[in-house]
């Protein structure tokens, strides 16, 4: 496998089957050499197998354990220590990120941007994929 020119942390919380609908948009939408690091907490979480599964066939997904603990800050540590490339995305498990918004990320850093963030609280923004009680606390 070439050596990443991004790096995509990916937290993982009993999303099971489902996840592998977020893994395929993310697939679709990155053009660069990339790896995906799908972050877990807890051994017996039901997304391992299908993300053991996906990553038969895609050499670019390791999944990490959760090196400092339960919770997706904890998780998003862990990814951004074990990744490769020089370039790192936090993109969420339960699709509430859209993947087609990489490459204009991507794009901004290529400018010149020192960070870039893609956030449903910014102008344009929406949450995609929660629904009810979850979309009510976010």
């Amino acid at each position: 496998m070439e050596a990443p020119a991004l790096s995509i942390v990916f937290p993982v919380y009993r999303e099971g089957r489902g996840v592998l609908r977020h893994l395929e948009g993310i697939w679709r939408a990155v053009t660069v050499p990339h790896e995906i690091l799908a972050v877990y907490d807890l051994d017996d979480d039901p997304t391992l197998p299908p993300l053991r599964e996906w990553a038969l066939d895609h050499p670019h997904l390791r999944v990490v354990r959760n090196a400092y603990g339960r919770g997706a800050l904890k998780a998003i540590r862990t990814g951004i220590e074990a990744a490769a490339a020089p370039r790192i995305l936090v993109m969420m498990s339960d699709g509430s990120d859209d993947p087609r918004t990489i490459p204009a990320m991507l794009s901004a850093l290529d400018a010149g941007a020192a960070c870039v963030a893609a956030s449903r609280y910014m102008n344009g923004g929406r949450q995609v994929g929660s629904e009810g009680l979850k979309r009510a606390m976010s």
